[in-house]
């Protein structure tokens, strides 16, 4: 009786003692959404930042649903930052727009991986562009990490004070007072976007290019139609690029082209073949030339 009752005891002291476990701790939840891209010289705490949005990778062969994540930039690969309005912005042709074909050619020319974050907005003004610079982090913080920038921006600020010439509204004696007011206020905003773009940034020998627009099809033969055509030309066109290149050589700013390639070397050229119907907006054909003249003025 004495054994079984020692026995029990030696069971008990087991069961207390040489089976106890250490209470079960829950491994650190992971994170999630987050992308790790390889990079030539990684660093052991590296961090990834959050990207913005309508983020575009080339090549891309299959999208992943992470694309979201801001890759870390290594020595051969290039953040692209397009700026602008529906131009650069695709308008009309999805994809097929000249910030896509030149992020190819980029990709093909210097070798690297192109990542491209096209921030241009239909209907953008150049004072719209300038606020989204000066207030959405979205934007600064994709100029601040760029390494090429190209921008098209102004179009959208002239419809009215034309259409206001057009119609005997504009003011002065001349009738142009508004025209040259709006002009004005449009040199001033580039200034200020390119300062702007110039103090945001951080990347080392980051290229900066901006166009000086062609004039669209359609404002050509409005101009024509209504006998001003030389008249909105100069007061618009040339008082505009007159101001961008001596903005631009100021501030070591590349000044790509367009005017003379599209419009001719007057201005009216007829160009309706890269345009869509609107022949506000360049189709395929026009959006192709726009990026090979951007990589002519690179090379």
């Amino acid at each position: 009786m004495r054994t079984r009752f020692n026995l029990i005891i030696i069971i008990i002291i087991l069961g207390l003692f040489g089976c106890t476990q250490a209470p079960f701790v829950p491994p650190p939840p992971q994170p999630t959404n987050t992308q790790i891209i390889p990079s030539a010289t990684p660093e052991p705490h590296a961090t990834i930042e959050p990207t913005i949005t309508n983020t575009l990778i080339i090549p891309s062969a299959t999208p992943e649903p992470q694309a979201t994540i801001a890759p870390t930039i290594t020595p051969r690969q290039l953040n692209y930052v397009a700026l602008g309005d529906s131009i650069p912005g695709c308008w009309g042709v999805g994809l097929d727009c000249f910030p896509n074909y030149f992020a190819d050619y980029l990709q093909q020319d210097l070798g690297k991986e192109v990542h491209l974050q096209n921030l241009a907005i239909t209907g953008d003004r150049t004072s719209h562009l300038l606020d989204h610079l000066q207030n959405d982090a979205k934007y600064r913080q994709a100029v601040a990490n760029a390494n090429v920038i190209t921008i098209w921006i102004g179009v959208n600020d002239l419809p009215t004070p034309q259409l206001e010439y057009m119609d005997g509204l504009c003011g002065g004696e001349d009738n142009l007072n508004c025209v040259r007011k709006s002009v004005s206020e449009t040199n001033e905003n580039i200034d200020r976007i390119l300062d702007e773009i110039l103090a945001l940034n951080t990347t080392e020998d980051t290229r900066i290019m901006i166009a000086d627009n062609a004039i669209p099809q359609s404002f050509v033969e409005d101009w024509k139609d209504h006998g001003c055509f030389d008249v909105l030309k100069r007061e618009i066109y040339g008082a505009m690029q007159e101001h961008l290149i001596k903005a631009a050589s100021q501030r070591g700013i590349i000044l790509v082209s367009t005017f003379q390639v599209i419009n001719g070397p007057l201005g009216d050229q007829e160009s309706a073949n890269l345009y869509i119907k609107d022949k506000l907006h360049f189709n395929k054909e026009g959006h192709r030339l726009i990026a090979d003249i951007h990589r002519e003025t690179w090379q």
